[in-house]
């Protein structure tokens, strides 16, 4: 069957029916490692945001799907790119001045599937293989 957008056919692979993805997806939810961090820093939340402006504009491959000045910035890793990932970085200011900054990074391993790792791990822990 042929996958359709608003421009008409579409390159993207047919999905499961209620299945979520577009083509600025890059990470495959199903295979994606999730990670978060919090940092809380003793500076200015201006000053913490533009570190993590540079960090994320330093990264191979990526362009910039979101971003409010001192609040916000968010990627993707391009649909070509050799390793695929996207996060973001939430800082605001805490009530004693400080910044935090929330780290979020899904990352999709090449080649394998975390949920086929953990598969097998748990079917060795039982004894069923």
């Amino acid at each position: 069957m042929e996958s359709h957008n608003a421009e008409g056919p579409s390159n993207n692979p047919q999905r499961s029916p209620g299945e979520l993805v577009g083509s600025a997806a890059t990470v495959n939810a199903r295979r994606a490692v999730k990670a978060k961090h919090i940092v809380t820093v003793n500076k200015r939340a201006a000053e913490v945001y533009d570190v993590a402006q540079r960090w994320v504009k330093s990264l191979p491959e990526v362009e910039i799907v979101n971003e409010k000045a001192n609040e916000v910035v968010a990627w993707k890793t391009h649909r070509d790119a050799r390793v695929s990932h996207a996060g973001s970085v939430n800082v605001h200011e805490t009530a004693d001045g400080a910044a935090e900054a929330r780290i979020e990074i899904d990352y999709e391993p090449p080649r394998v599937s975390f949920g086929a790792l953990f598969d097998q791990l748990t079917s060795a822990l039982l004894g069923e293989r």
